[in-house]
């Protein structure tokens, strides 16, 4: 019986990655570092569009992402002290910043992250781990969209070839 499961389970592996178009692994196209051009946040009654955005870098390798990003479009406030940031620049300090890093798949035109460490330790927990790092992706020239549904809306980040 353990003979036939396993057998029946390669035959459905066989059958899923050889479909016309799938893919389980990185596409050369996606290999390379993205920076950040513009992003936007779409709800049910209004969309912001951020076309002037701090710095983002996203990084794809055969099997490995990162992804790291300031939010908004005002540059972040330096620490007075920089050996000793208060508690306010902190805060100031991580509420601007959106990091993770992981592994990754793709399958069609999704992308989805697993992610290993990340500036939230909530994305490191099984629940949002798959569901909040799932993007629909497309390539065009040296552009990369990464789009993401959720419940709330729609979030979009258009990135362009770093190398």
């Amino acid at each position: 019986m353990h003979v036939l499961r396993s057998g029946l389970y390669l035959a459905v592996v066989a059958s899923i990655s050889g479909a016309a178009g799938t893919t389980f692994q990185a596409t050369p196209q996606i290999d390379g570092a993205w920076t950040l051009t513009q992003s936007s946040l779409a709800s049910r009654d209004t969309t912001i569009t951020n076309s002037s955005p701090q710095p983002g870098l996203v990084v794809f390798s055969k099997r490995h992402y990162s992804l790291m990003l300031v939010e908004g479009s005002a540059p972040r406030t330096l620490f007075a002290e920089p050996s000793r940031p208060t508690d306010a620049e902190k805060l100031a300090a991580y509420d601007t910043f959106v990091g993770h890093s992981g592994t990754y798949v793709v399958a069609d035109s999704l992308i989805e992250m697993h992610v290993v460490v990340a500036k939230s330790p909530s994305l490191m927990g099984t629940d949002l781990r798959t569901s909040f790092a799932r993007f629909a992706y497309r390539i065009q020239g040296d552009t990369l969209w990464l789009t993401r549904y959720a419940a709330n809306g729609v979030f979009r980040m258009r990135l362009l070839r770093a190398e």
